[in-house]
């Protein structure tokens, strides 16, 4: 199964993670969220969070099922810190649903 995927932070191309989706993801397109979302400067990472008026740039890429779980892990979905979900872009090259990471403010 695959996973439309919108990337804001270090998965983008030329980000220290981007490596992720070399291996073997699909390039889709460049778009930015609708200005409904702020974005936090965590230090080593940003994380996007509901609420706002910032329209966050980032890039759509489709990915396995194999490369969205590595992904999973290098952003801690499974231990709570972001969670992964549809989110809401000025262009979304007419997929229904295109998922993003939001980062869980504890």
């Amino acid at each position: 199964m695959e996973t439309i995927l919108f990337v804001y932070g270090t998965l983008r191309t030329g980000e220290r993670n981007h490596a992720y989706l070399r291996s073997g993801a699909y390039y889709i397109g460049s778009t930015s969220t609708k200005p409904e979302y702020s974005i936090l400067d965590l230090v080593d990472y940003p994380g996007l969070i509901e609420g706002g008026d910032t329209s966050i740039p980032g890039e759509v890429w489709l990915v396995s099922s194999k490369i969205l779980a590595q992904i999973d892990t290098l952003v801690n979905v499974h231990g709570g810190l972001f969670v992964r979900r549809p989110v809401n872009l000025i262009h979304a090259f007419e997929y229904p649903v295109i998922e993003t990471y939001f980062y869980r403010n504890m």
